[in-house]
């Protein structure tokens, strides 16, 4: 079956030279009417074997491969043979020459990995993601790259291509991604394909950094909601605060050391400027004699609130708190005026029945990020980012006078110097080295490139100005510098009158605090019922644990004395644990709370192998007793049964661990 060659398409499908059985070669027409092969028109299933088995300098196995060209069909076939387990991704830079070799696939290969759950096969051109099959569908994915203009530009990724990225991602390990490349292709393009794997890289980094975002503080998440119960409900809604911001000029103060050069203007023209910190730096402002007029806080670690809980009460009740809902309640004491935006998890939800919707903030993963995000929503007349330098030095980690340099100074000794210290840090960091403004030499590493990446895609087609004020920092891409002085100068010349502002945000709270009745006979009705919900959901959470109790030891049992006789009894009796477990409840939410880590952990081991769903539901074993195999084949179906069972068993382990902590949780609430 070979394609005619078409004006309008560019490519043609011929027989390989050299070998009998006649491995098509796609040819492409270049820019002087000139037909090159994109794959050795003599053998092009030598040239797929060469770079199936050139040797990787990490030769740890992949759990995910990405193909980078997809013009040589003897490349792909092979390498859907020998990933056979492995989700495999292909990127193509023009639809036609995809639609063009999607004939050319082994059409079995392609239908089983397409219909898998979740699916093990992908292609992306420039213009749609389509299943490799025509009768198989495969998950919607719309244009990737944007149409560039110049050759020799960098190609923009849309934001679909990245969010589709996130949706494979989801399902698949992502630990080890493996790229194999076609070589003519790739040169043909080098900069679209470029721009393609570092995409890649950077999702998978963000992957990374949430994961172990989660290894750290998911339970820690959940116990500072249940913790901070009273004070998320009676907090303002962010949303009433951003009406009164409107308008005016900001500086958002960050704590990177390069907020010392800007501190003296920074103190001569407050009054010009609404000043909005960030948790780390509040208290180095305020010793400078800055008064700041918000302080944002989002880490939900104890020592964290350590920046704010040392703060005279005579500077937090002029400054307002704005806080994300999971952080230290220790931090929150000392401010009278608190205003909150929603979170995520499934506890916050449930306490939504008790108030209104607080206002939706992207975080973006810093601080820094989530203040500016709740500067854009108040459509202020100017932003200025201050202290906020995406990168690290070697002479300061913080800005000097921050609560973590000032407690390394109480630490320190002759054999573990401050300098000793901020070297461990750097090389555990695994930091790259870039060129700040003033270029000089400054250093980088994923989480800064991802922070970095987040200010880029959110400052575009904005109403106001936006600017960096640090030459030590790292260039933003569509944020220009200028020095703090200038802004001054050029946005924010006169005062901008925050008595005004002061003034209405505190009529907020009042006017709050009286609807939402805060008196003592509505606040203790409040909370009768409140106990009450909570009483409910305890119990009902022990039933759902008793669930996974019974579904583990019916596992364990078969573990140590396995029967095939049973096998179907087994089968049936978890089809009814899985149904209750598997049912969509506030049970499973919640637990799932603080099962990240451990749904990670075990979508990222040897158990992914076999191609079942990470859901408990889908791993039980395969019934065999009414089928006759061979003593090999039974053996590989038992063996395949005890992976997933074993599987299965820390699934239900975990839902036990999950609703015995939730309940523990929920028990301390005050």
């Amino acid at each position: 079956m070979l394609a005619a060659f078409n004006v309008k398409n560019p490519y043609q499908v011929r027989p390989a030279q050299l070998e009998k059985d006649s491995v098509p070669v796609v040819f492409h027409q270049d820019s002087h009417g000139t037909m090159r092969p994109l794959s050795s028109k003599y053998s092009p299933s030598a040239e797929a074997t060469r770079i199936l088995t050139k040797p990787f300098k990490n030769q740890t196995s992949p759990s995910m491969v990405f193909l980078l060209g997809c013009g040589n069909i003897a490349l792909i076939t092979q390498a859907l043979e020998l990933y056979k387990t492995l989700p495999i991704v292909i990127i193509c830079r023009d639809t036609k020459l995809l639609d063009l070799i999607r004939p050319y696939l082994p059409k079995t290969l392609v239908k089983n990995r397409t219909a898998a759950q979740p699916p093990l096969f992908y292609m992306f051109s420039d213009l749609i993601e389509t299943a490799a099959a025509s009768n198989v569908s495969a998950p919607a994915i719309r244009s990737e790259i944007e149409p560039t203009h110049h050759k020799e530009a960098i190609p923009t990724l849309t934001p679909q291509f990245r969010e589709n990225l996130a949706i494979i991602f989801k399902h698949h390990s992502t630990q080890h991604i493996r790229f194999h490349s076609n070589p003519k292709e790739v040169a043909n393009d080098p900069i679209f394909y470029e721009a393609i794997q570092s995409a890649i890289t950077i999702e998978q980094e963000e992957k990374s950094i949430n994961r172990a975002t989660f290894r750290r503080f998911e339970k820690l998440w959940f116990r500072n909601l249940i913790k901070n119960t009273a004070a998320i409900i009676d907090a303002v809604p962010l949303t009433q605060l951003l009406a009164v911001m409107k308008g005016y000029p900001v500086v958002i103060a960050g704590a990177a050391p390069s907020l010392e050069a800007d501190i003296p203007f920074l103190k001569r023209y407050q009054n010009n400027v609404l000043v909005i910190a960030v948790d780390t730096a509040y208290a180095v402002l305020l010793k400078h004699g800055i008064s700041c007029d918000l302080v944002v806080s989002i880490d939900p670690q104890k020592t964290n609130a350590k920046y704010l809980e040392a703060i005279a009460s005579t500077h937090t009740q002029k400054t307002i708190l704005v806080a994300e809902p999971s952080i230290s309640h220790h931090g929150m004491r000392k401010f009278p005026r608190i205003f909150m935006f929603d979170n995520f998890s499934p506890y916050y939800a449930y306490l939504t029945g008790f108030f209104t919707p607080k206002g939706n903030i992207k975080v973006g993963g810093s601080v820094a990020t989530v203040a500016f995000e709740i500067v854009k929503h108040a459509n202020p007349s100017a932003v200025a980012l201050a202290g906020i330098d995406l990168a690290y030095s070697r002479e300061a980690y913080h800005l000097s006078g921050a609560f973590h340099e000032e407690k390394w100074f109480s630490e320190i000794n002759r054999l573990d110097t401050f300098q000793t210290r901020l070297f461990s840090i750097m090389n555990s960091k695994d930091v790259v080295p870039i060129r700040s403004r003033n270029d000089q030499i400054v250093y980088t590493d994923a989480a800064m490139e991802l922070y970095k990446r987040w200010f880029e895609e959110n400052c575009n087609n904005l109403s106001f100005p936006v600017v960096h004020t640090s030459t030590r920092a790292q260039p933003i891409k569509g944020i220009p510098y200028l020095a703090l002085s200038d802004f001054f100068t050029q946005h924010a010349p006169i005062s901008a009158h925050k008595d005004n502002f002061r003034e209405n945000a505190y009529q907020l709270c009042q006017k709050h605090q009286l609807t939402a009745g805060s008196g003592a006979k509505d606040f203790l009705k409040r909370k009768n019922l409140f106990n009450q919900a909570t009483q409910s959901l305890i119990d009902r959470l022990q039933s759902y644990h008793d669930t996974g109790k019974g579904a583990a030891t019916i596992i364990k049992t078969f573990l140590k004395h396995p029967n095939r006789a049973k096998s179907p009894n087994l089968l049936k009796k978890l089809d009814t644990f899985n149904s209750r477990l598997q049912h969509p409840s506030i049970e499973k939410e919640f637990t799932a709370i603080v099962m990240q880590r451990a749904l990670y952990d075990i979508s990222d081991t040897t158990f992914t192998k076999n191609t079942a769903s990470d859901h408990p539901g889908a791993n039980s074993p395969t019934d065999t007793s009414n089928s006759t195999y061979t003593a090999h084949q039974q053996k590989n179906i038992d063996q395949e049964a005890k992976i997933r069972l074993e599987k299965a068993l820390l699934l239900y382990k975990e839902v036990m661990n999950a609703s015995n902590l939730c309940i523990r949780y929920l028990k301390i609430i005050d």
